[in-house]
């Protein structure tokens, strides 16, 4: 087996899993927010076009014959999934740039309008998918003939398209963090449009050597969107979405496997091959290796990943002993608020930090306003049993971006 045919097989499954375990979280969420149907058609787009791939892949490597039903199959539900893409990443950036807006300058009508315009192109799927069925079997880029240039220019037009749509909605973000997500995601689609032009149209995948390594990279450049998508659900918690640390453990799971059959088995069939070493032997010592190796790995993974919150436990520590030191000099708790609220806010870096106490209902309160628009949050969070709301209309009317609620999960 060939390392093209190894990172074929690894990228493929890589970016199948990913794609479907993030989909997965966002199907489960427990608060609807708008643009989630969207979103969960484009995880399972993605999902199935690298699962599809995978087996593709996977039958030309076992020797599957060529006009193979399994072959032909395969290829359908590649190219099947692969039409699809441009229309759902449209669907999904229509739909979370109206949500986004609440509706006001994009409204309702226009994000179907887009949405429509998209998923247009796909009445002519059938014709093109028909092509892989005909009697004489070819390699399902140069039978696709005409048709990949039409949808190499229509996928082109959409990547740059959903790019210049990130970048319009860092506007509607304050948080550094969130208009730097937005930035690299437009950064990497924009790299993706780039590289497929010159792979596919440009003509370099057709290069001696090179060009099938250029083809197969391509392909697999979905995987870096999601994957800057995941690093910030990991690290910043982006739309209350939990990657559970399983999944590094599955990952590093993953690489061993790949290093248990491409490394110990082939190096231990080469020493057979050359030098009639009993079979055996190297992969017996290759496997106690890979155990005795194990522990360090998995220690600093946990290191590495202890690390990317380190940032955010200081702030916690530095919060906690100022607020320990000082809560003495304060005889209730309404004036201990006020310079809890200027600490939580240096040690954050937000404009501005308010805590209110549900149980108050307004007493003390000096703006009745406010005071009527905290109750309606603080009312809506127990009604829908959330600990935590983000940019709807009664936040709006606060001025706030985000709210957390202690207890507001319990009726």
């Amino acid at each position: 087996m060939s390392a093209l045919e190894i990172v074929m097989l690894v990228g493929f499954a890589s970016g199948a899993a990913l794609h479907l375990y993030i989909t997965w979280l966002i199907a489960r969420r427990e608060d609807r927010w708008g643009p989630e149907p969207a979103f969960i058609a484009l995880g399972l787009t993605l999902g199935l076009w690298h699962a599809a791939s995978l087996l593709a892949a996977l039958f030309r490597i076992l020797g599957v014959p060529d006009g193979h039903v399994l072959l032909r199959a395969s290829d359908t539900f590649v190219f099947a999934s692969l039409a699809f893409l441009p229309a759902t990443l449209t669907h999904a950036h229509a739909a979370f740039l109206g949500w986004r807006d609440d509706y006001e300058r994009f409204s309702r009508s226009a994000v179907r309008v887009f949405t429509f315009i998209g998923y247009s192109p796909l009445v002519l799927l059938p014709f093109s998918l028909s092509r892989l069925w005909t009697a004489s079997y070819e390699s399902p880029v140069d039978r696709m003939g005409a048709w990949l240039i039409a949808f190499s220019i229509w996928h082109v037009a959409v990547l740059f398209q959903a790019a210049i749509v990130d970048k319009f909605l860092r506007r509607y973000f304050t948080d550094p963090r969130e208009r730097d997500f937005f930035d690299r995601l437009a950064m990497a689609l924009v790299v993706i449009a780039v590289s497929y032009l010159a792979v596919y149209p440009g003509g370099l995948r057709q290069m001696p050597s090179l060009g099938p390594w250029l083809e197969v990279l391509v392909q697999l450049a979905s995987i870096a969107p999601t994957t800057i998508v995941a690093y910030y659900i990991f690290r910043y918690n982006l739309y209350k979405l939990v990657i559970q640390r399983s999944l590094a453990y599955a990952l590093l799971a993953g690489i061993a496997a790949v290093v248990y059959v491409f490394v110990v088995r082939t190096f231990d069939q080469f020493l057979v091959a050359q030098f009639n070493v009993r079979p055996g032997v190297i992969e017996a010592i290759g496997v106690v290796c890979m155990v005795l190796v194990a522990w360090p790995v998995r220690r600093a993974m946990d290191r590495s990943v202890r690390h990317l919150f380190v940032t955010e436990i200081g702030h916690y520590r530095t919060v906690v002993e100022q607020i320990s030191t000082e809560s003495h000099s304060f005889s209730q708790l309404r004036e201990l608020l006020p310079y809890v609220e200027s600490i939580v806010t240096e040690a954050l870096g937000v404009d501005a930090v308010r805590i209110r106490l549900a149980q108050s209902d307004g007493e003390g309160e000096t703006d009745e306003a406010e005071s009527r628009a905290f109750a309606a949050l603080w009312h809506e969070m127990v009604r829908d049993r959330l600990d935590f709301a983000e940019d709807g209309p009664k936040l709006a009317a606060l001025g706030a971006q985000a709210a957390w609620g202690c207890g507001a999960t319990t009726s």
